[in-house]
């Protein structure tokens, strides 16, 4: 019992779970304020969130190749903690200080 529960935690990935969850209760809120324009809002941040993050990593690191989840992480917390009808502006500015002050 204690090797298998130990080879589940080896395995187990926080930031991808995190992330799920963060895209299931963003497509909630999607859906109950206009399931269209949320999708396109947590497309949006998700795909600003990683491209800037992994800008950033790539300034630090040139060689760095990863996919930026904690970047997407950022953006739909971000997503989720805004009112649903603040610009785009704004959103993309707050992801934009919310990465920044990570690195």
């Amino acid at each position: 019992m204690f090797r298998r529960l130990w080879a589940w935690y080896n395995r187990y990935d926080a930031w991808l779970l995190m992330g799920w969850v963060l895209t299931f209760l963003a497509l909630v809120g999607a859906y109950e304020f206009g399931l269209v324009e949320g999708v396109g809002r947590l497309a949006l941040a998700w795909a600003f969130g990683a491209g800037f993050d992994y800008l950033l990593h790539r300034t630090h690191t040139p060689d760095y190749r990863k996919i930026p989840t904690s970047g997407a992480i950022t953006a739909r917390i971000a997503l989720l903690v805004l009112p649903f009808d603040v610009p785009l502006w704004i959103l993309l500015g707050v992801i934009m200080v919310g990465l920044l002050s990570k690195h």
